[in-house]
């Protein structure tokens, strides 16, 4: 699952290098990706720090 997640950013990373303008559903689909991940480490993070 992170992987795809990780390909998805560097396509968009690559298109931005490359000086193509991104469409709204592109912008849109990049933060819904980088807010799933950002959100999963912060899950993530408190199970590990919950007291067993």
């Amino acid at each position: 699952m992170l992987f795809t997640d990780v390909v998805l950013l560097t396509a968009f990373a690559v298109s931005a290098a490359t000086e193509t303008v991104p469409v709204p559903a592109q912008l849109l689909g990049a933060a819904v990706t980088a807010a799933a991940l950002i959100g999963n480490n912060l899950v993530m993070r408190r199970r590990v720090s919950a007291p067993a």
